[in-house]
């Protein structure tokens, strides 16, 4: 069974990620599918808005903390080191054409960086948002980029130091969606979107969009490139090892 279903339809494409009984964690499979994905969506000009869901309860859970525990425990790196930056990664964010995410459940992790990358964020009123980052002894520089981007210092700084749920309610209040909906309802409203959006000038779609990224990317490119001294100690610990085999074992990390 693909991992990554993909349907294309009058010019939109939907992504949903497809791990249901994992909450759509991000295994290997899952990413590498997604790398493949995402390159279709670049480069297909008959596709002129995309949508990207989740099926069953959650959106994605982030990493599968199972598969990295593993690895851990074999004497690997807990997380395949990812460049800092988002291109050529598994976000959505350099697809040249508009991207709506229909967050229908959990998004956490990296889950919640596929939502950050995309342009339109709208929610079921069930969904959650998690940046659990410091709670697993772990970061991300793409995701904790587009978070301080999308919402507040305050709030952005509240998600990754506390690994707080945030409710679908409080997103809509500070930022982090557009609107939220019935569960039932999301997909027809973010088919609606997209074909409303997909019926413009596929042109003037790809240049809006170039120009809404190159304002918000103003010192963007800058925090994906370049790491402080404290980041840079922080990620050659070995402290996130101990987040994912804590979770693993169903008992609270131990950090140093």
């Amino acid at each position: 069974m693909s991992t990554v279903l993909l349907d294309v339809d009058k010019h939109i494409a939907t992504v949903t990620l497809n791990r249901p009984e994992a909450l759509n964690t991000m295994n290997d499979e899952l990413r590498a599918e997604l790398l493949t994905t995402w390159d279709r969506l670049r480069n297909d000009d008959d596709i002129r808005v995309c949508i990207v869901t989740g099926a069953g309860r959650a959106f994605c859970a982030g990493l599968d903390m199972k598969e990295a525990a593993a690895r851990v425990q074999e004497g690997g790196p807990a997380q395949r080191r990812e460049s800092s930056r988002l291109y050529g990664g598994h976000y959505p964010y350099d697809i040249p054409k508009p991207v709506i995410a229909a967050i229908n459940g959990a998004a956490a992790g990296g889950g919640l960086g596929i939502a950050l990358a995309c342009d339109i964020l709208i929610a079921a009123e069930e969904a959650v948002f998690v940046a659990p980052f410091a709670m697993r002894g772990t970061m991300s520089n793409p995701i904790i980029t587009l978070l301080g981007k999308k919402v507040s210092y305050g709030w952005a700084a509240w998600m990754s130091f506390s690994g707080v749920r945030v409710d679908a309610p409080t997103a809509l209040r500070i930022g982090l969606v557009n609107e939220v909906l019935a569960k039932d309802a999301l997909m027809d409203r973010a088919t609606e979107m997209a074909e409303r959006i997909a019926g413009n000038s596929f042109a003037a779609l790809q240049a809006i969009k170039e120009k809404l990224q190159q304002i918000n990317e103003h010192t963007m490119d800058t925090a994906l490139r370049e790491d402080g001294p404290r980041v840079t100690a922080f990620v050659e610990r070995a402290e996130a090892a101990e987040g994912f085999v804590a979770f693993a074992e169903k008992r609270r990390p131990q950090f140093s």
